[in-house]
């Protein structure tokens, strides 16, 4: 999860829904706003824009149209669907169907006139006819968990110069004023928890150290 960026690295358990560290707010605005940070990102990347059409219920039953066959005929205009399987040699290749690109261009560009076919029907209906609306919605395409739980990692790398333990002592006691909810967690990672890790691994032996050096003395 640390990606190429282990220099100040901080984890969060978020729940969906939270935008306390979403896109460029919180963590990520902390981690900008300093002044010895270099670049900074979230393993969650940027949000993209997907389609979201609306399934209005009493004109889908007029249709004959379900919410299943909406997704199949969406899915069939752009990504395709799965109607068998070629066999070469030990290999099985699947066999997708889908529109031409011509028409994957006019279904992105006019959506609302997309056929959409039902298994009750002869005829099919646009898209428009079964739905109260087609909007443009913001979603992550990538959901990270750790521990089964989903987790959005920010990390900054510093400028050249500075130091890891600079960039997280300027940034420290804003984290820590961040207040989450019942559940949640912020764990520091990178290169902090791996020296924190160094330096307690070193603990156990300084006592004896000490205490031959002292017999030897």
């Amino acid at each position: 999860m640390t990606g190429s960026l282990k220099h100040a690295l901080v984890g969060l358990q978020l729940r969906p829904g939270n935008s306390a560290f979403s896109g460029r707010s919180g963590g990520l605005a902390i981690l900008e706003q300093s002044p010895y940070t270099l670049e900074s990102r979230s393993n969650w990347r940027q949000r993209v824009k997907k389609v979201v059409p609306e399934y209005g219920q009493a004109r889908g039953r007029w249709s004959g149209i379900s919410r299943g066959d909406v997704a199949r005929a969406s899915k069939r205009a752009f990504d395709g669907i799965t109607v068998g399987q070629f066999r070469q040699e030990d290999d099985l290749i699947p066999i997708v169907l889908r529109h031409q690109e011509s028409e994957r261009v006019q279904a992105a560009t006019n959506i609302d006139m997309l056929q959409v076919l039902s298994p009750f029907a002869i005829d099919a209906v646009p898209l428009a006819q079964v739905t109260k609306s087609v909007e443009v919605a913001w979603e992550d395409p990538v959901i990270w968990r750790w521990d089964r739980r989903r987790a959005i990692t920010v990390q900054a790398s510093p400028k050249i110069g500075v130091t890891t333990p600079t960039l997280r002592d300027s940034v420290l006691s804003e984290f820590n004023a961040i207040k989450l909810p019942p559940g949640y967690k912020m764990d520091w990672d990178g290169e902090y928890d791996t020296s924190k890790e160094s330096q307690d691994g070193l603990k156990p032996g300084m006592v004896p150290a000490l205490i031959i050096m002292v017999f030897i003395i």
